[in-house]
């Protein structure tokens, strides 16, 4: 009787044994074959992303993964409110820079490339980058901007329409704003909000009453130094 009963539970082990070692050998065939047809995986800019991996920085959004069908998903967002954006007293322009040799542009890429203010008066040019039609047309855009005591937050809308602009690009903004004035100010910050959401500190210098973009170079006459306007603030040294 032991013997027997010993027999059919060995029997019942080699079964289940036998059920795991196929629902192994099952899953791993079902993971290589996703692995070998590209199935779960996304490719952005060289790196590779497995399904259900956030994908930061995405089309400048940081709620992207991969789905199961290798096509990168961002969740809703509400974006950004324009309740308290005005375009009064604004000059707006934009202008192509240049392609870039990519399939998707990162929209968390906004650079500085020059500001100027001089009394009753503040330009500031941008380089970010975006998708251009195939003939280096620029998007067609609008810009906006919030003044607070202390910061000046710039943005734009932009039209994405992919059936009209599908090349990545650079492209130009260039803000003018009338009737500034940096008068009384301790400190200053220009920043930029993208459509997203996101804010982007633009690395501008405040010093005595002036603003200066990174790599900027100036005389600070009052205290007789030399001084340059760098990411982490303004450097100087003495003449």
């Amino acid at each position: 009787m032991y013997s027997v009963m010993s027999k059919v539970k060995q029997k019942n082990w080699l079964v289940l044994i036998t059920v795991f070692l196929f629902s192994a050998t099952a899953v791993l065939l079902f993971i290589n074959t996703k692995r070998n047809l590209g199935i779960g995986i996304c490719l952005h800019e060289g790196v590779e992303y497995r399904q259900n991996e956030i994908i930061p920085n995405y089309l400048g959004k940081n709620n992207c993964y991969c789905s199961w069908d290798s096509k990168i998903e961002c969740d809703d967002e509400d974006g950004i409110s324009y309740e308290s954006f005005t375009s009064e007293s604004l000059q707006f322009s934009y202008s192509f820079r240049n392609f870039l040799e990519k399939d998707t542009p990162d929209f968390s890429k906004i650079t500085l490339s020059d500001i100027e203010y001089s009394e009753g008066g503040l330009k500031v040019v941008l380089d970010r980058e975006a998708l251009c039609s195939i003939n280096g047309e620029a998007p067609t855009q609008v810009g906006m901007y919030e003044l607070g005591n202390e910061q000046l937050l710039l943005t734009s809308i932009t039209n994405r329409d992919a059936s009209l602009y599908m090349r990545s690009c650079v492209i130009g903004n260039t803000f003018v704003l009338e009737g500034f004035s940096l008068e009384e100010k301790d400190e200053f910050k220009v920043l930029y909000i993208n459509e997203a959401g996101f804010m982007y500190d633009l690395k501008a210098c405040f010093s005595n009453g002036k603003l200066y973009a990174t790599g900027d170079v100036f005389k600070d006459v009052k205290n007789n130094m030399l001084c340059t306007c760098e990411e982490d603030g303004v450097k100087c040294e003495d003449l």
